[in-house]
């Protein structure tokens, strides 16, 4: 994938970033490439939707791809897991979604 591409892509899109992950790592030519796409907290709203749809498609234009390492998670609750399965981060890395209206 077109990593530097696709970073840039993203920068319009509010609190989505993608990261560098040495996990899914490779080299293409003198580069080394390779990431994750991080959401914010997101809900069930037309919005989330439309922003989900224009990452994909960031992604499908870029011809990123996945590995067996490599996998979506999504956590809904009242608190945080121990430990991140996917990720293993702490509890304490996580935040607690605030609604003020």
């Amino acid at each position: 994938a077109k990593f530097y591409a696709i970073k840039s892509e993203m920068e319009n899109l509010d609190d989505w970033k993608i990261i560098d992950d040495i996990s899914v790592m490779r080299t293409i030519g003198f580069a080394k490439c390779g990431g994750e796409v991080v959401s914010p907290v997101c809900d069930d709203s037309k919005d989330t939707w439309n922003e989900l749809k224009e990452i994909c498609n960031i992604l499908k234009k870029n011809n990123a791809s996945s590995t067996n390492k490599t996998g979506g998670h999504v956590h809904v609750g009242t608190t945080a897991p121990k430990v991140c399965p996917t990720c293993n981060h702490p509890q304490s890395y996580f935040e607690i979604k605030n609604n003020n209206y």
